[in-house]
């Protein structure tokens, strides 16, 4: 008997470990900084993907997050903005206003990625909802 209930609680222990376990990502570093940049463009700010870096975010750590670089005319200095992409389904945030960027070529992406994900239908809402940081859920559709 004693033996038994050994067995059952490890196996009751492995089963809430694996419970706990974060999603695997989805979408790659590569994926996640080509979705940005056609959320730039997108939005109206063409550059080069170079200037895409990534950058450590304390406040959303499970997100990718990235600072984009443009350069202005006139020699003003170099424009600075913040991504964060959700590593599930690609959604594309802009941090300092706290806004989903979509677009058709996003959109087209991330169509790509669920489909390759092998994600139950389920998750779709409960990781499209998911939000960088303290954001609320606000889109912004562009072009």
């Amino acid at each position: 008997m004693a033996r038994c209930l050994k067995i059952l609680s490890i196996q009751v222990l492995l089963a809430c470990v694996l419970a706990t376990q974060p999603l695997p990502y989805v979408v790659a570093d590569a994926t996640a900084r080509e979705l940005v940049h056609d959320a730039m463009i997108a939005d109206g700010r063409p550059m080069l993907e170079s200037g895409i870096q990534p950058l450590t975010s304390y406040w959303s750590p499970e997100f990718y997050s990235y600072q984009a670089w443009r350069p202005q005319s006139d020699g003003k200095p170099l424009l600075t903005f913040y991504f964060a992409v959700n590593p599930w389904n690609g959604d594309v945030w802009d941090v300092k206003n706290c806004e989903r960027v979509t677009s058709a070529a996003v959109a087209e992406k991330q169509g790509a990625i669920w489909k390759r994900s092998g994600l139950p239908e389920s998750a779709r809402d409960p990781l499209h909802n998911k939000v960088p940081g303290e954001c609320s859920v606000v889109s912004r559709h562009l072009r």
